[in-house]
């Protein structure tokens, strides 16, 4: 999967764009805005209120997990996606519930578990981000390759990596 977004330059713009706006909430670019995450909003676009009436913000977990190979803690998504741990757990007993994901010992700490797709959730997740693929490839279409890895190269020196 990791080859994919390698070869795909839509999900690697994609990416970039994704590593942008979490730097501009953590405020880490200079002179950056950093939109608050605890009055529900989330800074991110995503409609944050009801986790049960919005089944899309579980599917993107999925997709969160599946670049995820060994896993990861609850807390860290919470973080990723800018929400309460709280909407974070129900929303990932949903995906239990639905046999998407399961939690397993976390190796190095014993509180803690980490989130894992199974079998069911990685087909899921493929489907979403075949999905999410194709919408990226309309929204980039007017760009030619070399704008896009234009692109890349300028959200890279922008955020300090090039």
């Amino acid at each position: 999967m990791r080859e994919l977004m390698k070869t795909d330059i839509n999900l690697l713009l994609f990416d970039k764009f994704m590593h942008v706006g979490r730097k501009m909430r953590k405020g880490r670019p200079p002179g950056a805005l950093t939109p608050s995450c605890e009055d529900g909003s989330g800074g991110s676009g995503i409609e944050l209120s009801d986790s049960s009436a919005n089944p899309l913000k579980r599917e993107m977990i999925l997709a969160y997990l599946m670049f995820r190979d060994s896993g990861v803690k609850q807390r860290e998504i919470a973080e990723e996606i800018c929400v309460s741990p709280s909407t974070v757990s129900e929303m990932i007993g949903k995906l239990v519930q639905d046999g998407y994901v399961e939690r397993r010992n976390a190796p190095d700490d014993r509180r803690a578990n980490l989130l894992v797709l199974t079998q069911e959730g990685h087909s899921r997740a493929q489907c979403i981000l075949q999905e999410v693929t194709h919408a990226l490839g309309n929204f980039f279409e007017n760009l030619e390759e070399r704008e896009k890895r234009e692109l890349i190269r300028l959200l890279d020196k922008m955020m300090g990596e090039g």
